[in-house]
């Protein structure tokens, strides 16, 4: 059993606490307030991840090193250069993998779709902040130094995002008997309400929630909606339906 250390429970590190938990790994949470929540499941452990000794101990023996800690975007600026510093102390310390969970603001705004091929080309300071952690990082991976990947996302939408995301409930409502918004995925240790799970089709814009308390083992499953067609509200009340807007993304300079 390898030991899996995720910094930041908000719903990205939640989740994949969760889902190592149930793939059968030892995992330690790291967080401002630690605390033994109900979720995410594995060790909780308090520190100020700014604190690159602090960090580097609890990174000790781990085999991968998740960053999914996320500051108020208000104060990256401020924030992001000692958690990014301390993140890469303790990942070339324990030789575990730094696994960075990025986002778009890098880019900075584009006109058109945004692919892989984009440069990063943000001139706000939100998005330089993230290229300079995103090229620091490159430049110890590329020096032999550590090891290091950098996924990169736009808004969520699925187990554990509440209103702090741009869409959150205000598409989908909270279901009945849920504690965070949506239900947990099927197989997910937090398993709460109604079944989540991904519909047959290779469409990748397609979801699938049911907007119901889960039923009896005894009972069949309530039928799924897609994301983007009508979506069954709480108490019986009149279908929701998710809809494109037909503008591109646009990330915050």
């Amino acid at each position: 059993m390898s030991l899996h250390v995720v910094l930041g429970k908000g719903p990205v590190g939640s989740t994949l606490a969760d889902r190592l938990v149930d793939a059968g790994h030892e995992v330690r949470v790291l967080s401002r307030s630690g605390g033994s929540d109900p979720r995410p499941t594995g060790e909780h452990v308090a520190l100020d991840a700014g604190d690159a000794t602090a960090l580097s101990a609890a990174a000790a023996g781990a085999v991968a090193l998740y960053n999914c800690a996320n500051p108020a975007y208000h104060r990256w600026p401020t924030d992001w250069p000692p958690i990014a510093a301390a993140l890469l102390a303790a990942a070339e310390s324990s030789g575990a993998v730094l696994v960075v969970m990025g986002n778009l603001y890098g880019y900075g705004p584009v006109s058109g779709p945004m692919t892989e091929q984009l440069l990063l080309a943000s001139t706000g300071s939100k998005g330089r902040v993230r290229i300079e952690m995103y090229e620091q990082a490159l430049r110890r991976h590329e020096a032999g130094a550590l090891r290091m990947v950098e996924a990169r996302g736009a808004d969520f939408v699925g187990p554990g995002v509440t209103d702090g995301g741009l869409l959150g409930s205000r598409a989908v409502p909270r279901s009945p008997g849920c504690r965070t918004w949506p239900c947990a995925p099927s197989g997910c240790s937090t398993r709460r309400c109604a079944s989540w799970r991904r519909p047959a089709t290779s469409s990748s814009a397609r979801s699938c929630w049911t907007a119901a308390p889960a039923p009896p083992p005894s009972a069949s499953r309530p039928r799924c909606s897609s994301g983007l067609g009508p979506t069954p509200s709480p108490g019986g009340g009149p279908a929701r339906r998710l809809r494109r807007t037909g503008r591109p993304a646009r990330p915050a300079g």
